[in-house]
């Protein structure tokens, strides 16, 4: 069970650093913008490197994280069903990874042992409600993480086209060539900027949608194998937001994970009184 965590952390590692030079590509073309409104003499080169990047991206650069991503999140799944007991998914799941491989992936494994140790913190509840505190522990950090990150891309987008505007003022540019100089370069970022909104914005609706399922399930005071049986389906969705999207970059993760952990923690403390509440 600790080798699957290691390998699914050196594969979401792999996804993350292709995504970030992904990003810092695009950070690069996109700010040479700023040297051509400046320098016309680089215009024609910025605004064709800005282009093809464009459409290198459009054409299926982006795919390359998202193949690490889908291993990885599968890696995940497989930790996840054993934990809890459930068949393997093959009507929405690859197939498992062979153990060879993970045993390759976990040997290169180089992070911290608490990062594996403890991963989900959880109270002694009876089965299956123990399930239901780890998936309402992983929905809810989950959402909460990309929200953030979500939420830093619009500031820098929208920072970015105001100072465009801005320059193109001050230097009494055409619209044409403020779109020449400035947007242009910058169209690959904006694309990227924009899909990892929308998908990230995805993830969020689609957790937050099973963790109002999950609640109505202990509500309505099922059997244990009827819960079971709607916490299985509330798997497949966590897998689902996890093989579609690659996850947001660390920082976000560790910069708030002491206060993040407490407030999560408060919320498993909550489920476990309803559960008390539910079985009394």
């Amino acid at each position: 069970m600790l080798d699957l965590l290691r390998a699914m952390f050196v594969v979401h590692g792999r996804a993350r650093r292709l995504s970030a030079a992904r990003l810092a590509v695009t950070v690069v073309v996109a700010g040479s913008g700023a040297i051509a409104t400046v320098d016309p003499r680089v215009a024609p080169a910025v605004t064709t490197a800005g282009a093809i990047w464009a459409t290198l991206y459009s054409l299926g650069l982006a795919s390359w994280a998202s193949r690490q991503a889908v291993r990885g999140a599968t890696i995940q799944e497989m930790f996840d069903r054993k934990l809890y007991g459930f068949q393997w998914n093959k009507a929405i799941a690859d197939e498992p990874i062979g153990h060879e491989d993970i045993n390759g992936l976990a040997a290169k494994y180089r992070g911290a042992a608490d990062m594996i140790k403890g991963y989900y913190e959880v109270p002694l509840l009876p089965q299956p409600y123990d399930v239901a505190a780890c998936q309402l522990q992983n929905l809810g950090w989950g959402s909460r993480v990309r929200r953030r990150y979500a939420r830093l891309i619009v500031i820098l987008l929208t920072a970015w086209a105001i100072a465009g505007l801005s320059v193109g003022v001050a230097m009494n540019l055409t619209v044409f060539e403020l779109l020449l100089r400035w947007y242009i370069p910058a169209l690959g970022a904006l694309l990227l900027g924009l899909d990892t909104y929308r998908s990230q914005q995805d993830v969020v609706r689609e957790r937050e949608r099973a963790i109002r399922l999950l609640r109505d399930a202990i509500e309505k005071k099922l059997d244990g194998e009827q819960l079971r049986g709607a916490l299985d389906r509330i798997q497949d969705v966590i897998f689902l937001t996890r093989r579609h999207h690659v996850r947001v970059p660390e920082i976000f993760f560790k910069a708030f994970r002491s206060s993040d952990r407490a407030d999560f923690n408060s919320a498993v403390s909550e489920l476990a009184a309803r559960v008390e509440r539910v079985t009394s």
